[in-house]
């Protein structure tokens, strides 16, 4: 090989041997981008699963919040709640036929079949409604479906300022025989300026409340029907006050075709039953509700079984020792019955045997049935004297669910 073909294949091969590099390194370049970009993508992805594990995170959070907020509220709400009055809760199914009822009548003889009416009206101050009878729960003519018996409870008031003593006595008995429920119309009058019937309204009024405490504190108290002066109707939904327009029902019962006026009938009633919901109440009790000196009535007659619930706060203060009480009572200034001076207590009738310590706050299940009253624990000496003083109160609230039937 002579000496230019010897520098011509050094040549060659040099080539060679940098265009192979050249390609080897444009190799690495490209695993290089390649592992580059798929770190980056990675990276990317990491951040963004990042990203969206802390969205959901916040949104979670947020919804805890809301959640929290919500119970917050429904728990202010609960205890900001107004006592339930009437029930908006649907009937159950009803075991009579949709144009059944059933009469009760003054002279305490009961009447039930079937109604020739589909409905009755009733004149309202918004003007005349209708209600289907299959709807009626019950209702009660008022006293301006009884002319004859205002007219003689107006005579008998006037008879309370007569100039003759036996004629003001039997006035005084028949409006007492009269009795409980009229209670609320007999309340109405005014003695005139007479005083003999200003002296017979006082007696009267307190002789009722008495017979009506006694009938709440029985175990089974009876039916009273308190008159008012409009006519009521009640559905499961709402109660309507107005003027029942008819005065006249035919009725198809066992005992054939009866005709039956509207001013013979003492109220009505249908088998619909309405489930029971929850009655809530707010009380304020003070020096006056000492137990020695007047429980507090709830205003709710409870049945065994019910479920009772008392919440109370406030302070009373005892001025004479400088000092102050909460519902859960005094642990240095005397007990009554065990009870320390100060704390409310509770009972089912006004019955020293049946006191439930209640304090602040207790919930219990009803063992009797009867009116529900709040009072305030106190040593007996204590409310004797008149040289002790108390100011401030307690304010109660009260929950009772109705026992399931």
């Amino acid at each position: 090989m002579t000496k230019h073909s010897q520098i011509l294949f050094t040549q060659s091969r040099s080539l060679k041997v940098a265009i192979s590099s050249i390609g080897l390194f444009c190799v690495c370049l490209i695993i290089f981008f390649l592992s580059a970009s798929g770190a980056e993508a990675k990276c990317f992805q990491r951040e963004q699963i990042a990203k969206e594990a802390k969205a959901k995170a916040a949104v979670a959070q947020g919804e805890d919040a809301e959640k929290d907020d919500s119970e917050e509220q429904e728990d202010a709400k609960d205890e900001e709640a107004q006592p339930v009055i009437d029930s908006a809760a649907q009937p159950a199914p009803a075991s009579m036929a949709d144009d059944e009822i059933r009469l009760h009548m003054w002279d305490g003889s009961v009447v039930g079949g079937k109604v020739s009416v589909n409905n009755i009206k009733v004149m309202t101050e918004f003007g005349q409604m209708t209600i289907p009878i299959s709807q009626i729960v019950e209702f009660y003519p008022g006293l301006d479906s009884f002319p004859q018996k205002q007219q003689r409870l107006e005579q008998l008031v006037r008879e309370l300022g007569d100039a003759t003593y036996q004629v003001r006595e039997d006035a005084h008995r028949a409006l007492v025989k009269m009795g409980l429920p009229l209670r609320k119309e007999i309340l109405k009058f005014t003695d005139g300026g007479s005083v003999e019937r200003k002296k017979h309204l006082i007696e009267i009024r307190k002789e009722l409340d008495e017979l009506l405490e006694d009938a709440e504190d029985m175990d089974a108290p009876p039916q009273i029907t308190e008159l008012a002066r409009y006519d009521k109707v009640v559905t499961p939904n709402m109660t309507v006050v107005g003027k029942i327009q008819e005065e006249l029902f035919e009725i198809t019962s066992k005992f054939g075709e009866l005709k039956v006026r509207l001013e013979d009938i003492e109220h009505a009633s249908r088998d619909v039953k309405i489930p029971k919901e929850e009655i809530r109440r707010k009380l304020t009790l003070d020096s006056d509700n000492f137990y020695q000196r007047k429980p507090k009535s709830v205003g709710i007659r409870v049945s065994k079984g019910d479920r009772i619930r008392i919440k109370a706060g406030g302070v009373m203060d005892w001025t004479n020792w400088n000092t102050s009480s909460t519902p859960h009572g005094l642990t240095n200034q005397g007990n009554w019955r065990s009870i320390n001076s100060g704390t409310l207590i509770a009972c089912i009738g006004k019955d020293q045997n049946n006191v439930i310590k209640v304090g602040a706050e207790k919930e219990w299940v009803a063992k009797k049935n009867g009116v529900l009253y709040l009072a305030i624990a106190v040593q007996d000496n204590y409310v004797k004297g008149n040289s002790y003083r108390w100011s401030g109160n307690y304010e109660v609230k009260v929950v009772v669910t109705p026992v399931s039937k």
